[in-house]
């Protein structure tokens, strides 16, 4: 009897402890310190796509009635005239780049809305040296637009790329 009473309280004993509502809290693992190292503040340094400041035209710039200005990137002044010639005002001084064969005037001798009216350098002109300008034709029926490269500054290998009715 001695021996099934010890059998049963072992029994109890580990019923209790399995059935315990008591939890181990895990000890939590050490972590890591980590400190943060500073960085030094970058040195402003001169933006490369500021183009170099030159004087402005002063004077008579020899523009008969410019139409169109457009600076490259090198800070040339590319402009028109409405009589047909471009031109480029460069180390305070003017030069014709190209010219076109255009009309200011209707048939009658009127004013028109025609010459040489609009000019653009190209986006990537520091790669293709391209310029463009659109004019009337002396013939009062078509508009086009006409491109150049730039050669040492005078307009070269010029080809209508767009013709308007």
């Amino acid at each position: 009897m001695l021996l099934r009473r010890r059998a049963t309280l072992l029994a109890v004993l580990a019923v209790t402890a399995c059935g315990s509502s008591t939890h181990a809290t895990p000890t939590p693992s050490p972590r890591a310190v980590t400190t943060a190292t500073p960085t030094p503040t970058p040195t402003p340094t001169a933006d490369p796509c500021v183009v170099p400041q030159q004087s402005p035209p002063t004077g008579n710039i020899g523009a008969s009635f410019a139409t169109a200005l457009a600076f490259a990137p090198d800070g040339r002044l590319f402009y028109t005239e409405r009589s047909g010639t471009v031109r480029v005002w460069q180390g305070g001084s003017s030069h014709v780049f190209a010219s076109v064969r255009t009309v200011t005037t209707e048939a009658g001798g009127g004013y028109s809305e025609r010459g040489l009216l609009g000019l653009a350098i190209s986006p990537t002109f520091a790669l293709d040296r391209y310029v463009f300008a659109f004019y009337s034709d002396a013939n009062r029926t078509q508009q086009h637009v006409v491109r150049w490269r730039d050669c040492a500054g005078t307009g070269t290998g010029a080809a209508v790329i767009i013709t308007l009715p």
